[in-house]
Formats: C-alpha cells, structure tokens, sequence
C-alpha cells in the first residue's frame, strides 16, 4: 500500500505542463524532467515500503531462527546506502548537477557495504560455529 501510495504521489509531483498533448510514451518515459520530477516525489515512500516489507522477512527469519538474516540485514544495509545516490541522481537528472557526486557516494556505499558483509559474515560464523554459513 505504501509503494503505491509512493507511486501516485511520483506522478502527482510531475508539473503540469511538462507533458505535451498527443506525446507518445517514448517520449513521457525518456523526458528526463518528467522522470526525474516522478523519482523524486515518489522515491522516499517506496524506500519506506520496500524497507517495511525486509523489514517483516528479517523479523520472520529471525523469530525462526533461520541463518538468512545475514542476507535480510545486507538487504536493508543496501536498501539504505543507495538511498542517498538515487536522491542524487534525480538531481541529476532534473538540475543538471555534477556526477561525480554521485559516484562517490556510490563507491562509499560499495565500500560500507563491504565491510558490513565482511563484519556479518564473521559475526555469524563465530556465533553459529561455522558448519551453516558454508553451504
């Protein structure tokens, strides 16, 4: 519910006359206003759905019990660290900002990303002896 009502408020947040009458849907979809304004008033609402939605799957595996809270939790790490350059790439895309701001953060997320896999990763196979993580 949440990641629709995102999605409706992404195309109540395109300007009204950013779409020409009679313009095809090619034309809709690679306007990079168009999509840009739509990201960026629909993107914190989906990031909240689809964060709620990992969030029910980690709490579900790990009131079983289950060792794929490891991947759950680097689900939401991820989901998290690409937050900040797809906000970015909006910008991008609709005030013709600089780039390379977003690929620096991209590689800062990359490497957080790592360290958080490499820092779970030992965690677990010290907490649970090993034997589950190699299969």
């Amino acid at each position: 519910m949440i990641i629709l009502v995102g999605i409706s408020n992404g195309i109540s947040s395109i300007p009204d006359g950013a779409i020409a009458k009679g313009a095809s849907i090619s034309e809709i979809v690679t306007n990079r206003v168009i999509v840009g304004d739509f990201v960026h008033g629909s993107l914190t609402l989906i990031w909240i759905g689809l964060g709620t939605i990992f969030g029910g799957i980690l709490l579900s595996n790990w009131f079983k019990g289950s060792i794929t809270i490891l991947s759950d939790i680097l689900r939401l790490v991820v989901l998290g660290l690409i937050f900040i350059p797809a906000i970015q790439f909006t910008s991008v895309l609709t005030e013709k900002t600089n780039p390379f701001n977003l690929i620096s953060s991209l590689f800062i997320g990359l490497a957080i990303t790592l360290v958080a896999t490499t820092f779970l990763f030992q965690y677990f196979r010290n907490k649970k002896g090993g034997e589950h993580l190699k299969h």
